[in-house]
């Protein structure tokens, strides 16, 4: 176990040595490590899913301002300035028909509802929109962390990115509603995960930096 500890706690140093252009992830990364580790901190799962996906979110935005590169952010105002369109012409249009339907017997396969085309034009750009946005995440996050291909492969860094958009942070960041609940080790085994990413991206190098020093002065003191 103290074996154990002791890689763990030589990892984690790296990782905040690669965190050095991002002084703000780092100390969030100190801090969610900490609370990982601490069995009685209150709450302990909320806190820890929260740095871990700060550092998820974020990660991407650092190494490309730190590597001059510039990521297009996905507009929210599409989508704020659409739906009050829609809105009133679908509960104007649409919302009549589906409630004739919801008090009939008709069989939901063979209903069918006219849609004016006002309304799908509308609909149109809220629905490409929300098509491309998992799309844009991806993209954005591979191009900020381009950079980091020194320390992994192309490939490994995208099987990373595609797995960080999976994961379920936002879950277990957020007290659940009354009656439902998330288990800790759910929340914690996603902090390791995170934490295995960032040492593969940003504190390989360094682990193999200091390694080698380690090495160098051993062997000098020969």
């Amino acid at each position: 176990m103290e074996t154990l500890n002791a890689e763990r706690n030589a990892r984690r140093e790296a990782i905040i040595r690669g965190l050095v252009f991002a002084p703000e992830l780092m100390r969030v990364f100190q801090g969610g490590a900490r609370i990982r580790d601490n069995d009685s901190f209150p709450g302990r799962k909320y806190f820890v899913a929260h740095a871990a996906r700060d550092l998820r979110n974020k990660l991407f935005e650092y190494v490309a301002a730190f590597g001059k590169q510039t990521i297009a952010r996905s507009s929210k105002v599409d989508r704020a300035l659409v739906l009050p369109e829609i809105a009133p012409r679908w509960v104007a249009d649409i919302s009549p028909e589906l409630t004739t339907f919801a008090n009939s017997n008709v069989v939901a396969e063979i209903a069918t509802v006219t849609v004016s085309v006002h309304v799908l034009q509308y609909m149109d750009p809220l629905m490409r929109h929300e098509a491309e946005v998992p799309r844009k995440a991806l993209d954005r996050q591979l191009l900020g962390l381009r950079p980091l291909e020194i320390y992994v492969t192309p490939e490994a860094l995208r099987n990373i990115v595609n797995r960080w958009l999976d994961m379920p942070l936002h879950k277990h960041a957020h007290v659940p509603s009354p009656g439902e609940t998330t288990i800790e080790a759910e929340a914690l085994a996603l902090w390791d995960e995170v934490e295995n990413h960032l040492f593969d991206l940003v504190g390989s190098a360094a682990w193999a930096y200091v390694t080698l020093a380690n090495e160098i002065e051993e062997f000098n003191s020969l």
